[in-house]
């Protein structure tokens, strides 16, 4: 599934794909397998019938990248580092609420 990630203050930044189910917080070894699954021509030719466009595979190779890398790091800074990662990698609302909403809305 292709999602468009909203940004805090609610603009659209980019396409991300959501098929791939993989956190920072899971082994590098999954997360690579994810993305090399990602690359293969069987996945982008389906993406690229199912959706039109092709699957969007950086945001595997950034998260395997970020995962490697924390394995280099003192576990304190690791979970810091770790903590921003899943923070950022959070979706808000894609919809602006009225102002009587947002707080019903921000609560789901």
């Amino acid at each position: 599934i292709i999602s468009m990630a909203a940004e805090p203050d609610g603009s659209i930044n980019s396409l991300k794909s959501t098929s791939h189910n993989v956190n920072v917080t899971d082994p590098c070894y999954k997360i690579f397998d994810a993305f090399m699954f990602c690359m293969t021509p069987t996945n982008q030719m389906a993406n690229y019938y199912r959706y039109g466009i092709p699957d969007w595979c950086p945001d595997l190779f950034n998260k395997w990248t970020l995962c490697m890398s924390l394995k280099m790091k003192k576990p304190e800074e690791a979970e810091a580092v770790r903590k921003q990662a899943l923070d950022r990698d959070k979706v808000g609302h894609m919809w602006e609420f009225k102002p009587t909403y947002t707080g019903q809305a921000r609560a789901l």
